[in-house]
């Protein structure tokens, strides 16, 4: 007789810890902030967002001395104004914004190296 175990395995990661902004947050907090911003745009049922959150939160943690981070989940039906204007057309879409105006941005999952690099440009906006 064979006896079979069955566990439970967790197959989804858990959403990053960065702070959640809403659309209404959007003007305030990244484009008139003055520190550089840098905004994820994922939704939960995106599976490489919840691989890209933890990288992100990761690699931010080095960085937040100078530079912002927050999500902003397009499925909030207050966010579909913001994603016509940037024309996010896929997720995850990250978006690096300073004073006022978006300067990079990247679609999808990148190395390591390139987060870090990405980082390393909107650490150099700091004042």
């Amino acid at each position: 007789l064979l006896r079979i175990s069955v566990r439970s395995f967790r197959t989804s990661f858990p959403r990053h810890a960065v702070v959640e902004i809403s659309a209404d947050d959007f003007q305030s907090k990244v484009l008139e902030s003055k520190r550089p911003v840098v905004v994820d745009f994922y939704a939960d049922w995106c599976g490489p967002c919840k691989r890209l959150g933890p990288m992100l939160d990761e690699i931010h943690n080095k960085y937040k001395s100078k530079v912002d981070l927050y999500s902003l989940n397009v499925d909030d039906t207050d966010a579909m104004e913001i994603i016509q204007k940037l024309e996010i057309s896929s997720i995850p879409d990250v978006r690096m914004f300073h004073e006022g105006s978006e300067k990079a941005n990247f679609i999808g999952v990148l190395p390591n190296q390139e987060l870090e690099t990405f980082f390393e440009n909107a650490a150099k906006l700091s004042k």
